[in-house]
Protein backbone atom coordinates (compact mmCIF):
# COMPACT_ATOMS: atom_id res chain seq x y z
CA UNK A 1 0.00 0.00 0.00
CA UNK A 2 1.58 3.58 -0.81
CA UNK A 3 0.54 6.65 1.32
CA UNK A 4 0.97 9.68 0.04
CA UNK A 5 2.42 12.26 2.42
CA UNK A 6 2.21 15.69 2.99
CA UNK A 7 4.54 17.14 0.24
CA UNK A 8 2.83 14.98 -2.18
CA UNK A 9 -0.72 17.05 -1.20
CA UNK A 10 0.26 19.98 -0.94
CA UNK A 11 1.46 19.76 -4.45
CA UNK A 12 -2.06 18.52 -5.18
CA UNK A 13 -3.87 21.98 -3.77
CA UNK A 14 -1.29 24.37 -5.32
CA UNK A 15 -4.62 24.26 -7.60
CA UNK A 16 -8.00 25.63 -6.10
CA UNK A 17 -10.21 23.00 -6.24
CA UNK A 18 -8.57 20.32 -7.66
CA UNK A 19 -11.58 17.66 -7.44
CA UNK A 20 -14.29 20.10 -8.15
CA UNK A 21 -15.78 19.40 -4.83
CA UNK A 22 -17.32 22.82 -5.81
CA UNK A 23 -18.43 22.86 -9.02
CA UNK A 24 -18.91 19.45 -10.25
CA UNK A 25 -21.94 17.44 -10.44
CA UNK A 26 -20.59 14.60 -9.52
CA UNK A 27 -19.49 15.72 -6.18
CA UNK A 28 -22.35 17.61 -5.55
CA UNK A 29 -25.15 14.13 -6.18
CA UNK A 30 -22.24 11.95 -4.10
CA UNK A 31 -22.07 14.32 -1.37
CA UNK A 32 -25.90 14.51 -1.01
CA UNK A 33 -25.71 10.46 -1.14
CA UNK A 34 -23.65 10.33 1.47
CA UNK A 35 -25.53 12.99 3.59
CA UNK A 36 -28.55 10.63 3.17
CA UNK A 37 -26.45 7.18 3.76
CA UNK A 38 -25.51 9.21 7.36
CA UNK A 39 -29.06 10.44 8.25
CA UNK A 40 -30.45 6.64 7.17
CA UNK A 41 -27.71 4.97 9.62
CA UNK A 42 -27.24 7.87 12.64
CA UNK A 43 -29.66 10.70 12.44
CA UNK A 44 -28.45 12.65 15.06
CA UNK A 45 -24.82 12.00 15.01
CA UNK A 46 -23.09 13.70 18.68
CA UNK A 47 -19.22 13.34 16.97
CA UNK A 48 -17.96 13.33 13.40
CA UNK A 49 -14.71 12.22 12.47
CA UNK A 50 -13.70 14.17 8.63
CA UNK A 51 -10.40 12.27 7.30
CA UNK A 52 -9.36 13.93 4.76
CA UNK A 53 -11.56 17.15 4.60
CA UNK A 54 -9.36 18.88 1.62
CA UNK A 55 -10.99 22.26 1.16
CA UNK A 56 -14.09 21.70 3.40
CA UNK A 57 -17.43 21.42 1.17
CA UNK A 58 -18.58 18.08 2.67
CA UNK A 59 -17.40 19.38 6.06
CA UNK A 60 -19.94 22.62 5.71
CA UNK A 61 -22.80 20.52 4.21
CA UNK A 62 -22.03 17.99 7.04
CA UNK A 63 -21.96 21.08 9.93
CA UNK A 64 -25.07 22.49 8.23
CA UNK A 65 -27.25 19.02 7.95
CA UNK A 66 -25.58 18.44 11.74
CA UNK A 67 -25.51 21.67 13.30
CA UNK A 68 -25.69 19.68 17.27
CA UNK A 69 -22.85 17.98 16.32
CA UNK A 70 -19.28 17.94 16.62
CA UNK A 71 -16.94 17.78 13.89
CA UNK A 72 -13.65 17.10 13.51
CA UNK A 73 -12.19 17.86 10.18
CA UNK A 74 -8.52 16.80 9.18
CA UNK A 75 -6.32 17.45 6.12
CA UNK A 76 -2.72 16.53 6.05
CA UNK A 77 -1.90 19.57 3.34
CA UNK A 78 -2.18 22.96 5.21
CA UNK A 79 -3.47 25.07 2.19
CA UNK A 80 -6.65 22.74 1.76
CA UNK A 81 -6.83 23.43 5.55
CA UNK A 82 -6.82 26.66 5.12
CA UNK A 83 -9.30 27.18 2.49
CA UNK A 84 -11.61 24.57 4.55
CA UNK A 85 -11.31 27.74 7.38
CA UNK A 86 -12.59 30.38 4.95
CA UNK A 87 -15.29 27.61 3.99
CA UNK A 88 -16.57 26.94 7.34
CA UNK A 89 -16.03 29.93 9.15
CA UNK A 90 -19.47 30.56 10.40
CA UNK A 91 -19.63 27.06 11.62
CA UNK A 92 -19.16 26.91 15.00
CA UNK A 93 -19.24 23.22 15.11
CA UNK A 94 -16.87 22.60 12.84
CA UNK A 95 -12.99 22.26 14.23
CA UNK A 96 -10.45 22.20 11.42
CA UNK A 97 -7.05 20.07 12.31
CA UNK A 98 -3.66 19.85 9.79
CA UNK A 99 -2.71 16.70 10.45
CA UNK A 100 -1.67 13.34 9.34
CA UNK A 101 -4.10 10.96 10.53
CA UNK A 102 -1.65 8.13 10.59
CA UNK A 103 0.38 9.44 12.62
CA UNK A 104 -2.59 11.01 14.90
CA UNK A 105 -3.51 7.00 15.34
CA UNK A 106 -0.23 5.88 16.04
CA UNK A 107 0.26 8.31 19.07
CA UNK A 108 -3.24 7.63 20.10
CA UNK A 109 -3.89 11.25 20.41
CA UNK A 110 -7.69 10.57 19.30
CA UNK A 111 -10.16 9.70 21.96
CA UNK A 112 -11.49 5.50 21.67
CA UNK A 113 -15.06 5.09 20.78
CA UNK A 114 -15.95 8.83 20.40
CA UNK A 115 -16.55 9.36 17.15
CA UNK A 116 -20.53 8.33 15.79
CA UNK A 117 -19.46 8.63 11.84
CA UNK A 118 -16.18 8.47 11.09
CA UNK A 119 -15.87 9.58 7.05
CA UNK A 120 -13.05 9.55 4.53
Amino acid sequence: MVFYRKNYWEKIFEKNDPWGHFRCEYEKIKHARQIETICDCYPQPRSVLEIGCAEGAFTNLMAGTFPESEILALDISSKAVARARGVCQDRQNVRLMEADIIDLLKQGVLPRNYFDIVIQ
